[in-house]
C-alpha cells in the first residue's frame, strides 16, 4: 500500500464521485481508478460499492477511513516537528482544540507563553470528541 493510494481513497470518500475525486487529485480518471483498484487488490477487500449513479463505502472501506486519516495526521505532525527542530525550536507544544473552544482567549494565552518562555513551537490542531474517547489523540 502506498501513500498515493490512500490519498486517492480519502478523496473518493469525500467526493463520492470518481471524476470529481480525480480532478481534485489533479490526475486523469483512469490512473485514479487504477490507484483505487490497486489499493483494493493490496488489501484483498472491496472498499466501495459502485453503481451507475453513486458509490458507497463497504464495511471494509469504513474501517479504513480512520486509519488513513490518522496516518496523514501523523505525517503532518512529523513534517511540523522536523521543520520546528530545523528552525531551532526544540520544544514543541501541541494543543488539540475542539469546536467551541475559546479561540481568542486561547490565542492570547499562547502568545503570552511564547513571549515569556521563547524557544517553543506551538502547534494547534483540530480534534473531535470521538478521537479523544477512542484514544486517537496523540
Amino acid at each position: 500500500m502506498e501513500i498515493r493510494h490512500l490519498r486517492c481513497f480519502l478523496a473518493l470518500v469525500e467526493e463520492q464521485h470518481f471524476t470529481r475525486a480525480a480532478e481534485r487529485m489533479f490526475i486523469e480518471q483512469s490512473p485514479f481508478s487504477r490507484n483505487i483498484k490497486e489499493l483494493e487488490e493490496r488489501l484483498d477487500s472491496q472498499l466501495f460499492e459502485r453503481d451507475r449513479r453513486k458509490i458507497r463505502l463497504t464495511q471494509a472501506g469504513e474501517a479504513l477511513v480512520p486509519y488513513a486519516k490518522y496516518l496523514f495526521t501523523m505525517l503532518e505532525h512529523a513534517t511540523v516537528n522536523v521543520q520546528a527542530i530545523s528552525s531551532g525550536h526544540h520544544q514543541i507544544l501541541r494543543i488539540g482544540v475542539s469546536e467551541g473552544a475559546l479561540q481568542p482567549r486561547l490565542a492570547s494565552l499562547l502568545s503570552e507563553l511564547k513571549a515569556e518562555q521563547g524557544g517553543y513551537s506551538i502547534r494547534l490542531f483540530d480534534i473531535v470528541y470521538s478521537d479523544i474517547r477512542d484514544h486517537r489523540f496523540r
